[in-house]
């Protein structure tokens, strides 16, 4: 990649002429600054020692958590570690205190948090029922479950309370599937793994490459655990009928799909066909994947399914379902259909061909220019070792990409440099001055100006932080919406309508690859300057009604008491 190309690039957006008039030079805003420096975040990730273990490849996701309750996202970072000895290792997970400024302040040391075991996946929820937010961690070894005792103190009681699942993990969910009222746990499992198992797995290219996922033949049964109180979380896998379908699980998302009143649990597949758990009588799940059309893509192909992401895409105010793959696969849409089921509308809507020389795993919607429309955000980071690269110091990495919303499900990428592939010295991607294989990817507003950054967890990389920069095509505000107990209502359906528009979201703290997300409720309005009307269904089915919301704020929507 020729680098100095593209600084010369970033000079000409800003740079004037002699007559103090923009230079056109074809190219494209930037929609995103790298800022990580600026607000205090110094981490990079690290594999450990590298022996070309599958985990170190699909290594690692990150989470936002208000651990202190003041109404900010903290940011609490996977780190990985020596796989075959984990205890040699200095290395550990890390958290960010928001300073509520934009800033952050690394307040890990005496906080209890991080074990020495590769981490993979967070999920964020008060499992426990005293008022604030704990965090449940899928690691390569025993899982934590850290339990948030105030003041910036977190204990890890997953031993002692059944949670230490002892098998590769990647993206986890706290979910209440029983509607007991208390946070179980869902996590995603991907190989039964060890170092015995390895494979050496020579690239095309000559050195030592990572093995797919087949290579192994040992992908596990996804795991449920059952909150049980004082008694801590009971393994109901086998119970409940999840026991005996096994893959490669990667990424999950979970809300009520076909508003029948009922939570069902997405589970996106490496290679295999994706599961979809409904749940039936007698507390049992089915995998409804292929009656629903999830299973494979619109060719009947299973593909390399990393993070995914629920949400309203084609603004029919019914949730869609859209998967990041491998390159060579393009990223697949799935849409709802009412009572059908989904289909694969990847081509009607555009993102199909721009994905396809890409790896994509931490995915997220949100409307970053403000125009009304959900844009998308795919952090890209090969898993194979091939020319040619982007950037000759890091075999893995990839650009990154946005996919600007257009209305009605259609989306274009957006590039810096629109002039075609084939003729660029750099693909256009929205952030040229840095390169890196991605993993995980939060979307949260970090300094308060109510539109949406980005923060990213890269495999062998520095974390990045991305200011939003892009010019603004109308008004937006944030809705914050809390159960009684005033902790985030996930899982709750939110309609909200301005001007002759409805858009649907749902508040969800799952999403993505192995990330835990702002569970607040983001909104561009376009030309609108009010959002009119609220309408909220809660988990329980029963609604609430809020409204009228001015642009350009944060307001608090919480469920009445009665």
């Amino acid at each position: 990649m020729n680098s100095a190309w593209w600084a010369l690039g970033l000079v000409l957006l800003v740079a004037c002429g002699s007559d103090d008039r923009p230079v056109d030079t074809g190219m494209n805003p930037p929609w995103f600054q790298d800022v990580a420096a600026e607000v205090g975040i110094e981490f990079r990730h690290s594999i450990g020692p590298k022996r070309h273990y599958m985990p170190e490849i699909t290594s690692s996701g990150l989470g936002l958590i208000d651990y202190d309750g003041d109404g900010d996202q903290d940011v609490f970072v996977c780190q990985g570690g020596d796989l075959e000895d984990p205890f040699s290792s200095p290395m550990t997970d890390r958290l960010y205190r928001n300073n509520g400024d934009g800033t952050y302040t690394d307040v890990t040391e005496g906080s209890g948090i991080g074990d020495p075991y590769f981490s993979f996946g967070p999920t964020v929820g008060d499992y426990d029922g005293d008022g604030d937010l704990d965090l449940y961690v899928g690691n390569v070894g025993p899982n934590a479950l850290y339990r948030n005792d105030g003041d910036g103190k977190f204990v890890n009681v997953a031993k002692e309370l059944g949670c230490d699942l002892d098998i590769w993990t990647t993206s986890t969910a706290f979910l209440d599937y029983d509607r007991d009222g208390d946070l179980d746990i869902f996590a995603c499992t991907y190989l039964r793994w060890s170092p015995a198992i390895e494979h050496d797995c020579p690239s095309a290219e000559g050195p030592q490459g990572y093995c797919g996922p087949t290579r192994y033949n040992a992908a596990s049964s996804d795991r449920l655990l059952r909150n049980d109180g004082p008694a801590g979380f009971q393994d109901v896998t086998a119970e409940v009928g999840i026991q005996g379908t096994v893959g490669t699980s990667l990424g999950v998302v979970w809300g009520d799909l076909d508003e029948d009143g009922e939570i069902e649990i997405f589970v996106s597949i490496d290679g295999m066909e994706n599961h979809l758990w409904d749940p039936v009588e007698g507390g049992q799940f089915k995998n409804i994947a292929p009656r629903d059309q999830v299973a494979l893509n619109g060719r009947g192909n299973a593909e390399a399914g990393m993070g995914v992401l629920m949400a309203d895409l084609n603004e029919d105010l019914q949730f869609d379902i859209y998967i990041a793959h491998l390159r060579g696969e393009s990223n697949t849409l799935y849409t709802r259909k009412g009572t059908q089921g989904f289909r694969d509308g990847t081509l009607r809507s555009g993102l199909s061909s721009p994905s396809m020389a890409f790896t994509g795993f931490g995915v997220g919607a949100a409307d970053f220019d403000h125009d009304g429309h959900l844009d998308l955000y795919l952090a890209n980071g090969r898993v194979t070792y091939a020319r040619p690269f982007f950037d000759d110091t890091k075999p893995y990495a990839e650009p990154d990409q946005v996919y600007r919303g257009l209305g009605g499900g259609r989306f274009e990428e957006y590039v810096l440099d629109p002039t075609p592939l084939a003729e660029r010295p750099g693909h256009g991607g929205t952030t040229p001055e840095v390169y890196e294989a991605g993993r995980g990817a939060v979307f949260t507003d970090i300094d308060g100006d109510l539109d949406i950054d980005i923060i990213l967890n890269n495999y062998e990389g520095g974390l990045r932080v991305l200011r939003n920069i892009a010019p603004k095509r109308g008004a937006a505000l944030i809705l914050d919406v809390r159960e009684r107990d005033g902790l985030p209502a996930c899982g709750a359906r939110v309609q909200v309508t301005f001007g002759d528009q409805k858009r649907l979201v749902q508040v969800q703290s799952t999403s993505s690859f192995a990330s835990a997300v702002d569970p607040s409720v983001h909104v561009g309005l376009g030309d609108a300057e009010r959002i009119d009307t609220v309408l909220v269904q809660w988990l329980d089915g029963t609604t609430d009604t809020f409204g009228p919301f001015e642009a350009g704020a944060v307001h608090s929507l919480k469920r009445a008491q009665n």
